[in-house]
């Protein structure tokens, strides 16, 4: 009798902290030690509810539940993020009402993301968290990627679902893959690399340049088959599912002067994706490329360095023969390296060395399209068509550049990717 009545009353004080809440309408947060029973149970469910995770755990961890273990793991750092995430996913049937159970669906998920982020899912734990991620989702709880943790190294876009379709899932991964980046990466799934803020030297200007927040620039130039999965079709003259897409105006790419065309390759990425995709500004694109060097090129080397040659495809590592009013009266000799599966024009990208933060193809291939000053198309980078040997201010230089009209389409242009506001 003295247990039933404890246990009633027990649930009114419960009911009761439980409607003074809802009635504030906004999170409890005790101001002494966190309670523990029911009483710290209630209070960090309605934390949890209110997305104020930290108050949550503290409170939760007071109390002898189960919610109370995980928070002391979690909060101890004695477990990592797929073990916590399978901890709060089993405990989603304990909540005591909806809301709670979304918090605690939430609160999974985004440590599902995290564990993905740091590379510690594989198998069937990565195939299990996916599910339960895009279950998440569905449900409304959370979104990828916009209410989930933003970390890692990498940012992957899945295109896999082609031109028609409504999303491409966002996933990130903290390190590249132990075997490298296999085809899939320059096919189906477009992949970019975290780059954090810093200062340098600017070399087309020579002035100091403050990159200020962090951004992700694509590890590869967008290849064509990865066009085709956006776009429906692929306009390269030459042409390669691995090779770089060209026979691509700006227009076709971003259009607009400040916000991008609903129906260019960027606007339907950015709709699809969630993401803030665009094409780089020169700052940016310049920084990634040096990669922290000052030379000419981001492997230390300056003009007419035979380390040139690693780096990317220009005219004298393919066989297409240029004019020689071009070349040179003598004319350097040309030597076709075939890297890529490819002897003449551009090749497959991630075919030469990757530069200091593993970024390729910065030098060569296609020329790459950024955004200047009042929408003007600025090329960087060079392409198969040039030379490394051209009166000291080579285009494939790092700090080179030259502009287009918008509408131009050659086969020696091709664009890299960068998405920003990523904090």
């Amino acid at each position: 009798m003295e247990r039933l009545c404890w246990c009633k009353v027990s649930v009114a004080f419960l009911a009761l902290i439980v409607g003074t809440y809802a009635a504030l309408g906004s999170p409890p947060r005790s101001k002494g030690a966190p309670k523990g029973g029911i009483e710290g149970l209630a209070v960090g469910d309605a934390c949890a509810v209110a997305g104020d995770w930290k108050s949550a755990l503290e409170h939760f961890k007071a109390t002898t539940s189960r919610q109370g273990l995980i928070a002391k793991y979690e909060l101890d750092g004695t477990a990592n993020s797929r073990q916590l995430a399978d901890a709060w996913w089993k405990t989603v049937p304990l909540a005591r009402d909806a809301d709670t159970r979304s918090a605690y669906q939430a609160h999974a998920a985004a440590l599902y993301q995290q564990a993905l982020c740091e590379g510690i899912l594989e198998g069937g734990r990565k195939t299990v968290a996916m599910q339960r991620m895009a279950e998440a989702e569905k449900a409304g709880v959370c979104s990828r990627p916009d209410n989930m943790v933003r970390c890692g190294r990498y940012c992957v876009i899945d295109l896999s679902a082609g031109p028609n379709a409504e999303k491409y899932p966002v996933f990130y991964l903290g390190s590249e893959p132990s075997g490298g980046w296999a085809d899939e990466y320059k096919m189906r799934k477009l992949v970019l690399r975290r780059i954090e803020p810093g200062t340098f030297v600017m070399g087309s200007t020579g002035r100091r340049t403050t990159i200020a927040k962090p951004y992700y620039i694509g590890v590869f130039e967008v290849t064509q088959y990865q066009w085709a999965l956006v776009m429906g079709e692929n306009p390269s003259s030459m042409k390669g599912a691995k090779r770089p897409v060209e026979g691509v105006s700006f227009n076709t790419v971003r259009g607009g002067d400040v916000v991008a065309d609903a129906m260019s390759f960027v606007g339907r990425l950015r709709a699809r994706a969630g993401l803030d995709v665009d094409l780089p500004n020169p700052e940016r694109w310049e920084y990634a490329c040096r990669a922290g060097t000052t030379s000419k090129f981001n492997n230390g080397c300056e003009l007419e360095s035979e380390e040139m040659w690693q780096l990317g495809r220009f005219y004298l590592n393919q066989s297409l023969t240029l004019p020689v009013e071009r070349a040179g009266a003598s004319g350097p000799v040309q030597r076709p390296d075939g890297r890529g599966g490819f002897r003449t024009g551009h090749t497959a990208v991630g075919s030469y060395l990757p530069n200091n933060w593993r970024l390729y193809d910065l030098h060569g291939n296609v020329a790459e399209m950024c955004i200047g000053e009042d929408g003007l198309c600025v090329l960087r980078g060079g392409s198969w068509a040039d030379s490394e040997s051209r009166s000291g201010m080579c285009f494939l230089t790092s700090s080179a550049w030259k502009t287009k009209p918008r509408d131009v389409r050659e086969n020696w242009i091709g664009l890299r990717l960068i998405a920003e506001n990523v904090e």
